[in-house]
Order: structure tokens, then C-alpha cells, then sequence
């Protein structure tokens, strides 16, 4: 009897639906078919052939053995986030009639059509709604506007570590709908972004590596012209590693498919994972295919002097995993939701104490919620550096072309930009090619030899993040103006800015820099130190007062010596 019930009062929210043109017309559905990123209206593409739908009191396999009336069991495959189920259309049905069986089995608690993401892989709507008002809207306005809106019930206050962000539950069965209501928060101007959690697909920026070569030298951190190799094209780790090998409290955030923690040359603390699957060792690899980021982190932190296989640019400083992807083949490939990678940047923050992130990940979704997290942590002085791609194209993929994030190219050891890696907006080039790194032991993983060459611009990108946790371990509280600054004005030349950015990071010149520069004594407060510095310590030329600000040797005399110092460190900073 119940059901029954549930079945009639399905079909009358259906019937209910269609009324307004949620169901029955996908064809008169060209309004919706469209997000907001920010204030700008993006289309969404159908894909005419699926349909997905959310599974609530049955597992995804019991649903696949015994599928909605009308609905053939071969039709339906698992997605790879737990209750999710992806419908593929018969060639008789029309989508909205596919969608109108679904949603009269109680078994499905939301369904929605399939648009494609920048891949051409499911983007899907969900139930929730992440919307953020402008900081000076009140909070009893901004619950007005939702309860106005009728977009559901807030499940989250101040979401993800945002001001005036929630994320809502909605209550509506239909995507269309949802999307419908997203869209209508996004268009007030009270709200700075409004769109659907939306699932969509990455990949992780992998280009194969080859078991057969057998070169064992780490060419990106010390290059002495070894193969093809140019001597000098280098992060000049040695010679860095004399000033600062980094600080254990340096915690490098490794946004990607888990991290081994039991890895034997990796410098790793606990991680998280913010999926619908999870590992026994939070930020652990889950299945088979979660390949990409014990290799990354190789890149940052594998342990030195301790005879055992490769060292990380920034030995001694920390990885922590965050897992918001769940891979779902071996080429790298991956699928999320908008919210986890939110949610992970908001955990690199505030629980593992992070000022440093590296996401060497493509992402098939241009998301308002994640740029805006990326930039806000940003203003609280995170750096954060995400791998260009591998699509040999003039655009760096997403989130690297953020403006709050350094997007990394990739160079072989000639200084060339690799074949695969893409350009434009470039903030610096490093190594990516024939990378000699730690892979997952044992069996798993790429090889089984517990480390493993790798190609991409997902290993030039935590090469340059390690660069910034060493100037970060030299001074913890340099911000990230000033860590970009010390890397970009000392990198080596390369070539074209198109390809290389400012260019090729050398962590020991960085290093000098910043600690030459943030000692400069800036006399007058401009933000310079320049010709009216050197008037100012003229002036004050004599004996001077303790704590003076022109005794820059604090010997009690403004004199030649403070000049020199001035002049000196002044020079090193311009470059000359």
C-alpha cells in the first residue's frame, strides 16, 4: 500500500512538473540550457542520448538488475559516484518519456537530463545549489531571497569557509528545475554566483611513461648536460639546498587522486577526502586507477639522504593529500562534483594549516564556486599552482588559467617546452619531461618498482609549488606577492613569455631574493626602495637614535656602512 501511495504521489509531482515545462519539453527547453559563472551566461550542451538519475533506499546494482518499468537493465551502467546511475535513451523513447518512467519508480529520488562538459563527458545537475551573496547583503536577506526563491532547505550556512555562501538542498525531482532555480539566484544582483553542485569529469594531465628508460639522473633538480640535456637547465636544487632543504612545518597541499601515506621516501601527513568513497587512510589512494598523485608528491617532498630512490625539490617540508577525485580509468581520467574541491581547498586552509596548494588536474567545469574559493584563499595568503595541460594548445585548462592561480608549463631537459604542453598565459616553466619520481609499491601503480618516469605538465607543477614551500620555509610569513615575485625575477630566461612565463624557477636565486628583499629598508613607506631612500639615509647621516630606521646596522651611527648595506641589497633586488 505504501508503495502504492508513493507511486501516486510521484505521478502527480511529474504531472505537476510537466505543467510548467519541466518534463515534456526539453525541445521548448532552450531557457535553461544554460549556467551562470559569475555574472556571465554560459550554454550547457545536451546530450541527447542519457539521462542520470539519484538512487535513495537501493543500491545502484539492485537497481541495474531490476530497472524502472519500461526501462531495459542493459541501458543502465553505475556512475562512478556511489548512487548515481547514468540511463542511456532506447531509440524509441524521446528523453522526456525516459525521464517520466524514472521518475514514477520511488526508488529514484532526482533525475535529469545529461549535458556534456568541456571533455564531452556527463555533466550532470544535482539536488544542491551553491549560491554566495555579496558580503554586504545581511544574512536574514539572504534567506529571504532563498525562501523567496523557493530554491529548498540550506544545508549549510557560510559553506566551504565563504561569507554568505549556502549550499542548498533542493526539492525539486527535476534537474531542469534545479537548474532553472540556480540560474534565478545568479541573475539577482544581490548574489555574486549561484549554479548546481554539478558532477562533472578531469583528468589528471598524465602522458605516458616508459618503462624502458633506463636514464637514472633527476634532471630537473641538477642538470649536467646528461642525454639530450642542456647543463644548467635546473631548479639548481643543490645549490639551494645549501640555504634551505625546507621546514617540516611547511605543509604542501596535494589536490588530487590520494597520495600512498605509507610511501617509504615520501614526507607525507594525514590527508582527507571529501568523495563518496573513501580510504582507510584518508587522501589514500581508493581503487586501482588513483595512480596520479603519489608521483606528484614525489615531486615536492620525496625524502633525501636516505639512500633510498628519488628526493623532492622541498625534502623536508610535508604533502597532505586531499582526494576530491575519483578515478575512473587508468588514462588518468576522474569524477567530481564542484563542491568537493571547495570543500578541499577550505580543509588545506583551516585543518592542515596549509598556505601552499598544487592541483595538477584538468577540469572538464569552469565552476563560480571554485574560483571564488581559489581566489579568497588567495587574500588569506595561500599560493597556488596547477599544471597548464598536455594539449599542446596556447590555453592553459582550468583551474590553472584562474588569475588566482600560477599555471605551469612543461620543459624537456634541452630547455624547450615540451612537445605536449600547452601556453599562453604562463606564469613559469618547469621540468615535466622523463620525470624519475615515486610511484605507488608493489604491484600497484604505474610500475613495480615503487617509482616511475612520468611526462606532463602535472610534474612541472609541484616542481615550481616546491620551489614556493622552500621560500615559504625561509620565511614563513612571505606572502604570496612576494614568493611569486622572488621566483619570477630570478627565473631563468627560456624564451617566448608565451611559453615559459617569467621562466625557469632557480629555488637558489629565489631564495637569495627573498631574503635580500624583504630585508630592504623601504625609509619612506612607498612600497619602493629607490633614489629617495638614498636621500632619506643622507639626511639622517651622524649618530643615531636606538632602533633608528636608517642604522640598517644598528651600531649607532647612520654612516657609509648603511650605505653600502642599502645600496647593495637594492641592487640585488632589482637584478643588477
Amino acid at each position: 500500500m505504501a508503495f502504492r501511495a508513493a507511486r501516486i504521489l510521484l505521478l502527480m509531482r511529474v504531472f505537476m512538473v510537466a505543467l510548467v515545462g519541466g518534463v515534456g519539453g526539453l525541445s521548448a527547453a532552450a531557457d535553461p540550457l544554460h549556467y551562470f559563472y559569475f555574472d556571465e551566461q554560459r550554454p550547457i550542451e545536451l546530450n541527447p542520448e542519457l539521462v542520470a538519475i539519484h538512487l535513495n533506499g537501493t543500491t545502484v546494482a539492485e537497481f541495474m538488475q531490476d530497472p524502472a518499468e519500461g526501462v531495459a537493465v542493459e541501458t543502465v551502467r553505475a556512475h562512478a559516484i556511489g548512487s548515481w546511475a547514468i540511463v542511456t535513451r532506447s531509440p524509441q523513447d524521446t528523453i522526456d518519456d525516459l525521464l517520466a518512467r524514472l521518475r514514477i519508480d520511488p526508488r529514484v529520488s532526482f533525475s535529469t537530463p545529461v549535458f556534456r562538459d568541456h571533455f564531452g563527458e556527463p555533466l550532470i545537475v544535482t539536488p544542491h545549489i551553491l549560491v554566495r551573496f555579496h558580503d554586504d547583503i545581511p544574512h536574514e536577506r539572504a534567506l529571504d531571497l532563498i525562501e523567496a526563491c523557493g530554491a529548498g532547505d540550506i544545508v549549510d550556512h557560510d559553506w566551504g569557509g565563504l561569507r554568505n555562501a549556502f549550499r542548498i538542498r533542493s526539492t525539486e525531482i527535476d534537474g531542469l528545475e534545479t537548474l532553472r532555480c540556480a540560474n534565478e539566484l545568479a541573475e539577482l544582483p544581490e548574489t555574486l554566483f549561484a549554479e548546481p553542485d554539478f558532477i562533472f569529469s578531469g583528468r589528471g594531465g598524465l602522458f605516458p611513461n616508459d618503462p624502458a628508460f633506463t636514464a637514472g639522473d633527476l634532471w630537473g633538480l641538477h642538470n649536467t648536460g646528461q642525454g639530450a640535456g642542456v647543463a644548467n637547465v635546473d631548479l639548481d636544487a643543490p645549490e639551494a639546498w645549501d640555504i634551505q632543504t625546507g621546514d617540516p612545518s611547511v605543509i604542501v597541499v596535494v589536490i588530487d587522486t590520494g597520495v600512498q601515506h605509507d610511501h617509504p621516501d615520501l614526507n607525507l601527513i594525514p590527508g582527507a577526502d571529501f568523495t563518496s568513497d573513501f580510504s582507510s587512510h584518508p587522501g589514500g589512494p581508493v581503487n586501482s586507477f588513483d595512480n596520479h598523485g603519489t608521483p606528484v608528491a614525489g615531486c615536492i617532498s620525496a625524502v633525501f639522504n636516505n639512500n633510498l630512490g628519488v628526493a623532492g625539490i622541498a625534502p623536508n617540508c610535508r604533502v597532505a593529500s586531499a582526494r576530491p577525485f575519483i578515478s575512473s580509468n587508468p588514462n588518468g581520467n576522474w569524477t567530481t562534483q564542484v563542491s568537493w574541491t571547495v570543500t578541499a581547498l577550505e580543509w588545506a586552509y583551516s585543518v592542515a594549516g596549509s598556505r601552499i596548494t598544487n592541483n595538477s588536474n584538468g577540469y572538464g567545469f569552469t565552476s563560480s564556486s571554485i574560483a571564488n574559493k581559489y581566489a579568497s584563499t588567495l587574500q588569506d595568503g595561500m599560493i597556488h599552482f596547477a599544471s597548464a595541460g598536455n594539449d599542446a594548445v596556447t590555453t592553459p585548462g582550468y583551474p590553472a588559467n584562474l588569475p588566482s592561480v600560477h599555471a605551469i608549463s612543461s620543459i624537456d631537459s634541452d630547455g624547450d617546452l615540451s612537445s605536449f604542453s600547452n601556453s599562453g598565459d604562463i606564469a613559469f616553466a618547469a621540468p615535466g619531461a622523463a620525470i624519475l619520481t615515486t610511484d605507488r609499491t608493489g604491484p600497484d601503480g604505474w610500475t613495480t618498482t615503487d617509482y616511475t618516469y612520468a611526462w606532463g605538465t602535472s610534474f612541472a607543477s609541484p616542481y615550481a609549488a616546491g620551489v614556493a614551500a622552500l621560500l615559504r620555509s625561509q620565511d614563513p610569513f612571505s606572502s604570496p606577492e612576494e614568493v611569486a615575485a622572488s621566483i619570477g625575477e630570478t627565473a631563468k630566461q627560456l624564451g617566448s613569455q608565451n611559453d615559459f612565463g617569467a621562466g625557469l624557477p632557480s629555488a637558489y636565486d629565489a631564495l637569495l631574493h627573498l631574503t635580500n628583499c624583504l630585508n630592504v629598508p623601504d625609509l619612506n613607506g612607498d612600497g619602493e626602495v629607490k633614489e629617495v631612500d638614498v636621500a632619506i639615509l643622507l639626511a639622517a647621516w651622524g649618530p643615531a637614535e636606538p632602533d633608528q630606521p636608517e642604522d640598517l646596522n644598528d651600531d649607532g651611527f647612520v654612516n657609509g656602512a648603511d650605505l653600502a648595506m642599502l645600496l647593495a641589497r637594492w641592487g640585488n633586488c632589482l637584478g643588477i
